[in-house]
């Protein structure tokens, strides 16, 4: 499985691939200014600032989010496909979308069934 991996470069200062972009800054830092400061890697590269974000955004049909639920971090970064399954009085239903549009759609019994 391939993780995501940061790397900060600044100038003659390049660091080593982190797991966090915190991280990846915070060793350039350390390396130019020779201390310890820690910096929150969202911060550092804008993402508090509404007005960088709408910029960034403008005319993106898609987002890549990160989300965290318990000790599962889930990154997002990219849509293929779209899964829709519905269950209904009389049947199970399974449709398929792919850029907004239905693509396939399979309908049975039960879920096992499609």
């Amino acid at each position: 499985m391939f993780l995501p991996g940061y790397l900060c470069q600044s100038n003659a200062y390049i660091g080593q691939i982190e797991n966090d972009s915190s991280k990846a800054i915070s060793l350039i830092y350390t390396q130019i200014f020779e201390n310890k400061m820690q910096f929150s890697g969202l911060l550092v590269l804008g993402w508090q600032d509404e007005d960088i974000i709408h910029r960034l955004l403008r005319d993106i049909l898609f987002i890549p989010i990160s989300i965290i639920i318990k000790s599962l971090k889930i990154f997002i970064y990219e849509i293929g496909a779209i899964y829709v399954s519905k269950i209904e009085e009389d049947k199970c239903i399974l449709e398929i979308y792919q850029d907004n549009q239905l693509k396939k759609k399979f309908e049975g019994e039960t879920s096992i069934a499609i």
